[in-house]
């Protein structure tokens, strides 16, 4: 289908769903699918990390987008487009900070300096648990390492994930921060002494 093709099919059934019709509305949502899956590639970065559903974001932005249809001011298919296309990156905007809010961290083992550097600490952990007791100690050991974790500022948890799990070198987390290479340890510091006291 041309694009011209397209944009004349979505006009006439915004026409029909700003008339009362559910069916041309559900047309209008599913002939955007595509478009808004689009939207998502483009973020991709924050999709794997987080690792979310593009289906279940592009899902969330039909739901939130029907549910505010009465809001929708545009006359043209390409106002349409653009109205879609920003609730989608508010929706994903939005599931990104919900994720970021309730990540668990794994943390490196501490010294009484508050300097990590040893293994991480799930590698310390007995490898095969295997009795129902060892099992039970292991997640006793991490839920009570996740709990600490997630105690500290938003911004130390962030760094504390982009370091021990995503193992980005200071560097990178320094530009995905906009903070300079040389804060970075500083920070990684700040947290581990943080978890190391609570």
């Amino acid at each position: 289908m041309s694009r011209q093709l397209y944009l004349d099919s979505l006009a006439r059934a915004l026409a029909e769903a700003r008339a009362g019709s559910a069916d041309a509305l559900n047309r209008l949502f599913q002939d955007t699918r595509g478009y808004l899956m689009s939207i998502v590639a483009r973020k991709e970065q924050e999709v794997r990390r987080f690792r979310l559903d593009p289906e279940d974001l592009v899902q969330d932005t039909l739901l939130k987008a029907s549910c505010s249809i009465g809001s929708f001011r545009g006359e043209t298919p390409q106002e349409l487009l653009g109205w879609l296309g920003a609730t989608c990156r508010h929706v994903i905007t939005d599931t990104v900070r919900r994720a970021m809010s309730q990540m668990r961290f794994p943390a490196r083992e501490v010294q009484d300096n508050g300097v990590g550097t040893g293994p991480d600490l799930l590698e310390e952990l007995p490898a095969a648990a295997t009795t129902p007791e060892d099992l039970l100690a292991r997640h006793e050991e991490l839920a009570t390492l996740l709990q600490a974790v997630a105690q500290l500022p938003a911004l130390l948890r962030e760094v504390v994930w982009l370091r021990f799990v995503e193992d980005l070198s200071h560097a990178e987390i320094g530009r995905y921060l906009g903070r300079s290479e040389n804060a970075v340890p500083k920070l990684c510091r700040r947290a581990l002494v943080l978890l190391h006291r609570l």
